[in-house]
């Protein structure tokens, strides 16, 4: 038997994958455990597991110390729900707008930076509920990742981590809990 853990986000498409398998070859089982990123790699490091899977690069001590290798497997793209009663249409946001947002220097959706990019959209002065993921998920990693690229005073105050001190926001336990509301 196989036994894989990492990332809940690929865990449909290794479950996919696995019943393909099994249906070929029956006398091997392979079992994906969805944890998170950094569970997968503390897994595999210390051999409880095969294989992990997960969206944050190994550092280069995980590397030597478990002597870990990575291999792209699946391309994640992360997503921001936001949910604003009676607008009608998308509305535009950028990174630089986004960071500020997660670090709590925007903190309504009339403020001027949001209503310089969305000029024709009526905005209600709402204050933004920002929702996080919990420490530990690599979704966490690509996403401050991003934002620290875009933002260097977000680089500077978060950073890139699978575990983040987000400055404002709650956690959200599940994937379809996290969004920015």
């Amino acid at each position: 038997m196989l036994v894989n853990s990492g990332s809940s986000v690929p865990a449909p498409l290794y479950t996919r994958r696995t019943e393909e398998y099994d249906k070929r070859d029956a006398n091997i089982q392979i079992r994906y455990l969805p944890t998170t990123t950094s569970e997968g790699i503390n897994e595999i490091s210390r051999g409880a597991s095969d294989f992990g899977a997960g969206e944050a690069q190994l550092t280069e001590k995980q590397r030597k110390e478990g002597s870990l290798t990575e291999l792209p497997v699946v391309l994640v793209g992360i997503v921001l729900i936001y949910n604003l009663p009676d607008l009608h249409g998308e509305l535009g946001l950028s990174g630089d707008v986004l960071a500020d947002i997660f670090l709590g220097d925007v903190k309504t959706w009339n403020a001027p930076q949001i209503a310089k990019l969305n000029p024709d959209v009526p905005l209600p002065d709402l204050a933004i509920k920002v929702i996080n993921r919990p420490a530990g998920k690599g979704s966490n990693c690509v996403f401050t990742d991003f934002l620290s690229r875009v933002s260097p005073k977000f680089r500077g105050a978060v950073g890139v981590s699978a575990s983040p001190k987000w400055p404002v926001g709650e956690a959200a336990e599940c994937s379809s809990g996290a969004r920015t509301r």
